[in-house]
């Protein structure tokens, strides 16, 4: 099953908002055995994905989860690569007449405007190991700052090295693409924000609406300002399509306006957020198609209300509210990474979902469900079923390890035996020494063997195998806790 995230959208940047949404991306793939699609917008610019590529706990990871299939991407245009986007972004910042009005929020770069000739040049450092595909360029100047004293510009060219190399991997792993909609099977053209944003009015417009996560007044305030804003690009309907635009006309109205038209602008804005989503959503070709009108309003409202609970308790800052929001921007994203504890262990779903391709590889076929779309008692059923799948490769997994482990102490017993009778042919005249010499030899003929039969087979050594079985156990006990809390939530 395939699932697309609101929880990564590049505008959700506070560590709150970090941190639920990589506790949501190892949830879906942990728990539940859905593979994260994410757009061009998250891979390259969305703090809460980039976080866990930062991270040197979670990076190897997340990384393997790309290459075993668990995290794709939607193609944005059948000619672009995430490398080839990201450069020509980068080359816009650097040619444009005020750079610093482009911002790269996903890039351990602060946006002061003091910082921004060093940003231009580290900028460029990734376009030159984006262009050449070589991202050890940034490794190799990460130690010439560590050797240099300044760790903190070591630490950010290593995240530099880090996005690189998941750019490239995006880039040239033909499989880690969602192949593009096709507009003509479906019978109908995608739909665009506008349409979307149209059809959300039109239920808030109505006397009978009842969503109840805002009064009545302010929601038809907001409408009210974005029927204004089309109404002025009736000429222009495209304009109407791009996010940015909407910021920039709700940051206008932000200056002078009183409390309550203030609390409009940003439910307007939030409106804007959740139907650019429900965009982005709808043309990933795997992903479901919302043909129902009813259930669609119903996934958008709740969408929404859970937004806008997210901007009343402080944990998201909407764009309109400039103060704010430039001022948490320009906190340096390597202290936010530092400061937050917002990273899960990927390192369980990898160990877990690595043991299942190597024991069985299976065919997936793709299913157009979303998350919020299965019926409770189905989405139950689902993570049951899944949970059972994962015990079941842990416990094989720790049952072959513990059969390795025996089969190494025999053979132990067996070389033990054999210098055992060597040692006996000199007991008379080298009686103690002989007894610790063929002790020594016994523990490095084993050594020898253990490496030889290691390294011609995939049988791993006896230390691995002992490894394999302590992390098999951990994983086990941590399906097991999220199986009884699941079981919990749902009494």
């Amino acid at each position: 099953m395939y699932t697309y995230l609101f929880k990564n959208d590049s505008v959700r940047t506070s560590p709150e908002e970090i941190r639920d949404a990589l506790t949501e991306m190892y949830n879906q793939i942990m728990l539940y055995g859905n593979t994260i699609v994410l757009s061009y917008n998250q891979v390259t610019d969305s703090r809460a994905f980039l976080s866990g590529i930062y991270s040197d706990d979670s990076y190897e990871a997340i990384m393997n989860l790309i290459r075993h299939g668990k995290i794709k991407m939607n193609r944005y245009f059948s000619a672009k690569t995430p490398s080839e986007y990201m450069q020509n972004a980068i080359a816009q910042y650097l040619n444009h007449d005020n750079p610093g009005s482009f911002q790269f929020s996903g890039l351990p770069i602060e946006t002061k405007e003091s910082q921004l000739e060093e940003n231009k040049m580290r900028l460029m450092d990734v376009a030159d190991a984006l262009r050449c595909s070589d991202p050890w360029l940034l490794m190799k100047k990460s130690k010439q700052y560590a050797a240099k004293g300044d760790e903190r510009e070591a630490k950010r060219y290593r995240m530099f090295e880090h996005y690189v190399q998941m750019i490239l991997l995006f880039s040239m792993k033909e499989d880690a693409y969602i192949a593009e909609k096709n507009p003509e099977e479906m019978g109908r053209t995608n739909r665009s924000l506008l349409d979307f944003l149209l059809l959300l009015l039109q239920s808030f417009e109505t006397e009978d609406c009842v969503f109840t996560a805002i009064s009545a007044e302010d929601r038809l305030e907001s409408c009210k300002l974005i029927r204004d804003f089309i109404n002025q690009r009736q000429g222009d309907p495209k304009s109407l399509c791009g996010r940015s635009n909407w910021y920039r006309y709700l940051r206008t109205l932000w200056p002078g306006a009183g409390e309550s038209r203030r609390k409009a602008i940003a439910f307007a804005e939030a409106m804007i957020d959740i139907c650019y989503n429900f965009t982005i959503e709808e043309s990933i070709s795997i992903v479901l198609d919302h043909d129902i009108e009813a259930e669609l309003l119903v996934a958008m409202h709740t969408e929404l209300e859970l937004y806008w609970q997210d901007i009343g308790s402080g944990a998201h800052i909407p764009f309109c509210d400039e103060e704010r929001y430039v001022e948490a921007m320009e906190q340096s994203f390597l202290d936010a990474i530092e400061k937050t504890d917002v990273f899960r262990d990927f390192r369980k779903a990898d160990i877990v979902i690595s043991d299942n391709i190597h024991q069985k590889k299976q065919k997936r076929k793709h299913k157009k469900e979303l998350h919020y779309e299965v019926l409770e008692g189905e989405h139950s059923e689902n993570m049951r079923r899944q949970q059972k799948r994962w015990i079941g490769g842990i416990l094989k997994g720790i049952f072959w390890n513990i059969g390795i482990a025996v089969f190494y102490i025999v053979l132990f017993v067996l070389i033990n035996k054999m210098m055992g009778l060597a040692q006996s042919l000199f007991e008379d005249m080298f009686q103690r020494f002989a007894q610790l010499s063929i002790e020594i030899v016994s523990i490095i003929v084993f050594g020898i063997v253990n490496s030889v039969i290691a390294g011609c087979t995939h049988v791993p050594d006896i230390l691995d195998s002992i490894k394999r079985i302590a992390c098999s156990i951990r994983d086990l006990h941590y399906i097991l806790q999220a199986k009884r809390a699941a079981k919990k939530s749902e009494g």
